[in-house]
């Protein structure tokens, strides 16, 4: 048995997004990445126009985020997954960006458990400033 992925990604990109200190999500994913699609049988999907990865059905999945860009302001920035907007515990990083072009990064993997099919997605919260997200990938793979 082989694993099944699906990745979402910016690159090179200079989509923003609006922090205010309630999570909203993000929405600045540009591309699919790498997935896997054995004998019709998928049970991870990217949907980049709505910026997220849907598992379809139950089990266990590794997920990886990351981001890096800057900041119109100093000052933090957290992302967390979710899954149907639910925040997903130990899964939430954050970056102390400086009011410069100089970019931040951030980074968090681990592992979510759905009982059924739903949606993982990155939610951002901090101050109040816009985010300009120059790279950041989230990947999701079935490890059961």
């Amino acid at each position: 048995m082989s694993n099944e992925f699906a990745s979402l990604y910016v690159a090179d990109g200079a989509g923003t997004e609006s922090v205010t200190g309630t999570a909203a999500k993000m929405t600045t994913f540009a591309s699919e990445g790498a997935r896997s699609d054995e004998s019709g049988s998928v049970a991870v999907v990217p949907v980049v126009a709505s910026d997220k990865i849907t598992v379809l059905g139950g089990g266990q999945y590794f997920v990886a985020f990351t981001l890096s860009g800057t900041l119109s302001v100093a000052g933090d920035v957290e992302a967390s997954v979710r899954m149907a907007g639910v925040e997903q515990a130990g899964l939430k990083c954050r970056a102390n960006f400086a009011a410069s072009s100089a970019d931040q990064s951030m980074s968090c993997s681990g592992f979510v458990e759905p009982a059924a099919t739903g949606d993982i997605e990155i939610y951002l919260e901090g101050t109040v400033a816009t985010l300009t997200v120059v790279h950041s990938s989230l990947t999701a793979t079935r490890v059961d």
